[in-house]
């Protein structure tokens, strides 16, 4: 089961799939954004592999190179590699776009030859590792340098087909997810490393339309956001709110058996799932009652979830801690 992908019953937890990833899968490590992008694209599921680059001195974690393509069908896994160091991926209007440095690329792929073709790609102001697609358009939250140690990031909108930039939105100090519902981008921060913030985007303005604030949690502030069951979820350490689109009330709920802290988010319009991504523990959550339904031990660190195709697909390392 380790460097896996790996396929869950969403009603049981009941492990369905494990497919192997040559090199690793989501390779990340503590300190870094927990929840490696996992996109889907038709039967494939997309995701970070391959072992980690040398970290550049006074950094913590080595960069990934290669991006697997993986058939939850057949199990096929399609890897591309050498690409160079991957900050954030996604698949959007026929293609798959990564950002490396300071550039958006969108690349196709060619599953025989494990080749990736240019098609595209645009300059970016500064790096991102969060990047997302609704409404026909790209979403970038390009890290943007600020004053007296804060960054004030930048969410751009971006046409895909002509690659032109339609707007730039200013949000709050490093971006560590972002998720799209009820007509909104919904942008989490770590803020300072104390108080948290979600940014609500209107897609039809382009305009910040509330923010919220969340209490300080030392050292682990809100990393993920999902949306799901008419709600915009997002994961504090042990707490999940639930923020309700139509009035902007928020609703926190207490996850207590937990070793160490919530990681990665999964939202469909039937349930909730989140982990204890350094024990490898699932949970399943009713999003009327914020209870916990049902757990699940995999024994390996966690680094993504998906709900793809009448499964929970899980990222699964090769230790734990």
């Amino acid at each position: 089961m380790p460097n896996s992908l790996v396929g869950l019953d969403p009603q049981t937890l009941a492990v369905t799939d494990v497919i192997p990833v040559p090199g690793g899968i989501g390779t990340r490590v503590a300190g870094e954004r927990q929840s490696g992008p996992i996109a889907l694209f038709q039967e494939y599921v997309l995701a970070p592999a391959g072992p980690l680059t040398t970290p550049s001195p006074g950094t913590c974690c080595g960069s990934v190179r290669a991006v697997a393509l993986i058939d939850t069908i057949s199990h096929t896994v399609h890897l591309f590699e050498n690409i160079g160091d991957i900050d954030g991926i996604a698949f959007g209007h026929g293609a798959l776009w990564i950002t490396i440095g300071q550039k958006l690329t969108a690349f196709q792929g060619n599953a025989l030859t494990s080749q990736l073709t240019t098609i595209g790609s645009i300059s970016l102001r500064n790096g991102s590792e969060v990047i997302g697609f609704d409404v026909g358009d790209f979403w970038v939250a390009e890290l943007t340098p600020g004053e007296g140690g804060f960054r004030h990031d930048i969410v751009v909108r971006i046409d895909p087909q002509t690659m032109e930039i339609k707007a730039r939105i200013e949000v709050l100090s490093e971006t560590t997810d972002m998720a799209f519902g009820a007509g909104s981008v919904w942008v989490v921060n770590d803020g300072n490393d104390t108080n948290s913030f979600v940014y609500r985007i209107d897609e039809a303005s382009n305009e910040v339309v509330h923010r919220f604030k969340f209490p300080p949690v030392v050292p682990w502030p809100a990393i993920s956001i999902g949306y799901g069951s008419g709600f915009a979820w997002v994961v504090d350490y042990n707490v999940l709110y639930r923020i309700d689109p139509n009035d902007n009330s928020v609703r926190e709920f207490h996850i207590t058996s937990l070793l160490h802290h919530l990681g990665s988010l999964a939202a469909s319009p039937e349930a909730l799932w989140t982990d204890d991504s350094a024990t490898g523990t699932i949970f399943k959550v009713d999003p009327g009652s914020g209870r916990v339904a049902r757990m699940k031990d995999l024994g390996f660190k966690t680094y993504g979830l998906l709900p793809y195709g009448g499964k929970i697909w899980v990222a699964i390392g090769d230790s734990l801690g």
